[in-house]
């Protein structure tokens, strides 16, 4: 006879296999998205920003480099952007933008007494946009370079995202 713990294993299995099949079709839609017929691979090309291939290298330095100017950028906006009555520490300061940037999103203060509305908006909740588009263009990233043995453009990615 069979028990009921196993009849109840067997319908989860069969309903996680019908979810991830299901849920397959239109993660595959994904790919539509991140090629070159998107509003976006449109606007790169009005701007005359390249959206030829980059090898792995070009792609990792264009990775380091967009986030490194994040990084610049939002720091001098918090900086300048502080409260009056409030510092923060270069210690801090490094903490705060390098955990943002790295999707942490850790905070030993108070941003809202600290820091004036626009360095929040500018600084603070771009980087909590960066982060993970930056992420997600990797990961598409890695994803085309082993189905299609190419790796894309980096700016084409996180714009896409």
């Amino acid at each position: 006879m069979i028990s009921l713990e196993t009849v109840v294993g067997i319908l989860t299995f069969v309903i996680f296999l019908i979810l991830v099949i299901s849920l397959s079709y239109f993660l595959s839609l994904l790919e539509k998205f991140f090629s070159d017929a998107n509003p976006v691979s449109r606007l790169l090309k009005i701007l005359k920003i390249s959206t030829d291939e980059m090898t792995w290298k070009e792609y990792f330095i264009s990775i380091l480099l967009i986030n490194f100017l994040v990084v610049i950028i939002s720091g001098i906006i918090l900086v300048i952007s502080l409260n009056p009555g409030y510092y923060i520490t270069p210690s801090l300061l490094f903490n705060t933008l390098s955990s943002f940037i790295t999707n942490t999103d850790l905070e030993h203060f108070a941003s809202e007494l600290m820091f004036k509305p626009y360095g929040e908006a500018f600084a603070l909740q771009f980087m909590e946009w960066i982060a993970p588009a930056t992420g997600l263009s990797v990961a598409i990233s890695f994803i085309r370079s082993m189905i299609y043995g190419k790796i894309g453009n980096f700016l084409h990615d996180l714009l896409s995202y």
